[in-house]
């Protein structure tokens, strides 16, 4: 501990900021990680701002995970920059410069993965049109259901489906889909 001090006590004021701000946002960083990889969350909070990107999810510019990244390039460039040599000056300027460029490599990652995520909903109405098989009876005048096999969005799906005709559709019988009723019902018409 003695020597940490020591070492903290030999820096100047502008060092010791870059230090502070870079050792304060990595360890933000790591709890942001530690929080993902262990399921706590998303890691992040998203700031409402006018400078969203993207307002599906992924891809803010502001948020506490850009920001802190931002702030951990910040922090370490500008104290390699000081300790190399260059003035506050171009310390500060590659410092912000090495910040911008780690928040929107960060954004483009986020967004990355954020566009890797599917909706595995089926939506019934992308069955319309299409050829099935009754499975289970349809009575005939659209009294009650009956089920039928049909691909929807590139799934065998078994589907409550009414029949308006005049004959019951027996197993087995050919049917077109022609429209859907209420959410997971479709309406078939026999094929000849």
């Amino acid at each position: 501990m003695n020597m940490i001090t020591e070492w903290w006590g030999g820096l100047d004021f502008t060092m010791q900021i870059f230090y502070a701000v870079g050792i304060f946002s990595g360890g933000i960083l790591l709890i942001q990680t530690a929080f993902m990889l262990l399921g706590i969350g998303d890691g992040d909070l998203d700031l409402d701002s006018d400078f969203d990107l993207d307002h599906d999810g992924g891809g803010h510019i502001l948020s506490v995970r850009t920001v802190t990244a931002f702030l951990f390039g910040f922090g370490w460039t500008g104290a390699l920059c000081l300790k190399s040599g260059l003035n506050i000056g171009l310390a500060i300027l590659a410092a912000m410069a090495a910040g911008t460029v780690m928040l929107f490599i960060l954004v483009g990652l986020m967004r990355l993965i954020y566009s890797l995520k599917q909706d595995g909903t089926i939506n019934y109405r992308n069955a319309i049109g299409q050829i099935g098989t009754v499975y289970l009876p349809i009575p005939a005048k659209g009294n009650k259901a009956g089920k039928i096999e049909v691909m929807v969005q590139g799934r065998l799906a078994v589907v409550e489906a009414f029949h308006k005709g005049e004959q019951k559709l027996d197993n087995g019988s050919k049917v077109k889909v022609i429209e859907t009723i209420g959410e997971n019902g479709l309406l078939v018409e026999p094929l000849p």
